[in-house]
């Protein structure tokens, strides 16, 4: 079968026209109509590129109500040794599982972490931080996982790349709903590829509800931690305390130069970040292509008011921000949330890619994938490819680049009733 060849125009006259190939997709694995496969994460070998991991989460049966079927839900990991041609799939025992995250470092260690409930860990509820370490790029899982604690939510993860150090090391963030730490960002750290973690630290930046988005790491290993902060909680007068939602939700980093013992002061991102209607998580990445933009920052969220996807860069490790860059968008995004997701290959070149609205009201799915281009450092962007039409599912989906050049991605698609996982690999040329 012929890959679909698709000719985009770069925004300014200056640059050249740019090309994004999208091979047809493949199937990972299938779910059911009482309990689809969604939420996707996905990583590949930075030493064998041919080597790839996901984890989603299957959900509980949608007929119920929540919380009946919790203990049905779990997750699962997906292997490939062959760039996504074949998968095989390996079942978490862990319930009430959401919010799966994947990381492979360069001795191959692999590590993925969910929140959920484990047996073997009972003392951390149904909302426990859990991570399953892999000797073997995800062949073989060590028998019993790693506890990080209670009242976790979107844990993501970052693997130090660098030369320095600190190559290796996973860093570990996550918005934690303990009482009395609620307004900080929780981030871990594994100095031996996820068999075991420090202690964590906690940011503290404000005396705002902030919520932890996702961690990078520069060439010089330098770490960066983005958190948007979402409610404030105004003077009650001696009754019950209420937090407010912010009308925009503001976005931070912080960073660190010693393997995340010791953050700076957060740096100011950008306030274009929704609601209302509603927030989506927003998405951080970083280059690292030793190329004439290495270094450079992205972040990318749903605007506030019901707008498009918007993409801001930093040159200067975060301090500065860029103004927003607003995604191509249909009228419908003012109803359809879109989500985001970010990732830069080796040849500095920045992929956006969004899970949106169709445009068509009459779409009985109303949400496909599409992905746009960046090869000038994200000053401009080029207009939106389509990917896949009925992608949705979850608040994020896969994405990651390809030692090579190439990207994938990788997200749930409903075929016929049925949920399916699905990837596909993406190339840019010149």
């Amino acid at each position: 079968m012929r890959r679909l060849l698709i000719l985009v125009l770069i925004g300014a006259a200056s640059l050249s026209a740019q090309s994004i190939t999208v091979a047809p997709s493949t199937l990972v694995a299938t779910g059911s109509a009482e309990h689809p496969i969604v939420e996707p994460h996905l990583a590949v070998d930075p030493m064998h590129p041919d080597r790839l991991l996901a984890a989603a989460f299957v959900s509980a049966n949608r007929g119920l109500k929540f919380p009946e079927g919790q203990d049905n839900q779990i997750c699962a990991a997906f292997l490939s040794l062959d760039s996504g041609a074949s998968w095989t799939r390996h079942d978490f025992n862990v319930s009430w599982c959401a919010d799966p995250w994947v990381a492979m470092t360069p001795d191959g260690q692999t590590l993925v972490t969910m929140v959920g409930k484990h047996a073997a860990l009972e003392q951390q509820g149904s909302s426990g931080l859990v991570a399953f370490h892999s000797i073997d790029n995800g062949r073989t899982w060590d028998s019993l996982p790693i506890g990080l604690g209670r009242s976790h939510d979107h844990p993501t993860m970052a693997v130090d790349l660098s030369a320095g150090p600190h190559r290796g090391w996973i860093y570990l963030s996550s918005h934690l709903w303990a009482e009395g730490r609620r307004y900080g960002v929780y981030i871990a750290r594994s100095r031996n590829g996820g068999k075991s973690f420090d202690d964590p630290v906690y940011v503290i930046p404000n005396n705002l509800h902030n919520l932890a988005e996702m961690p990078v790491v520069l060439t010089d290993g330098m770490l960066f931690e983005s958190f948007v902060d979402a409610t404030y909680t105004p003077d009650s007068g001696g009754t019950h305390a209420r937090e407010v939602l912010f009308d925009r939700r503001r976005a931070w980093v912080t960073r660190s130069s010693d393997g995340g013992f010791t953050f700076s002061a957060p740096f100011f991102v950008t306030d274009a970040c929704g609601p209302p209607p509603g927030y989506r998580l927003s998405a951080l990445a970083a280059d690292v292509s030793r190329g004439p933009y290495d270094g450079r920052l992205y972040f990318a969220c749903r605007a506030a008011g019901g707008g498009p996807i918007v993409v801001t860069h930093s040159r200067d490790r975060g301090e500065t921000w860029s103004p927003v860059t607003r995604m191509q968008a249909t009228a419908r995004d003012t109803i359809v949330n879109p989500i985001p997701g970010l990732a830069v290959n080796d040849q500095g070149t920045v992929l956006v890619a969004w899970m949106g609205p169709s445009g068509n009201s009459d779409d009985h799915c109303g949400t496909n994938l599409y992905a746009s281009v960046s090869t000038d450092g994200g000053t401009t962007f080029s207009s939106r490819v389509l990917v896949a039409s009925c992608a949705r599912g979850g608040d994020y989906f896969g994405i990651t680049a390809v030692p090579g050049g190439s990207f994938r991605l990788l997200w749930p698609e409903t075929r016929d009733g049925v949920q399916q996982l699905r990837t596909a690999a993406l190339d840019v040329t010149p």
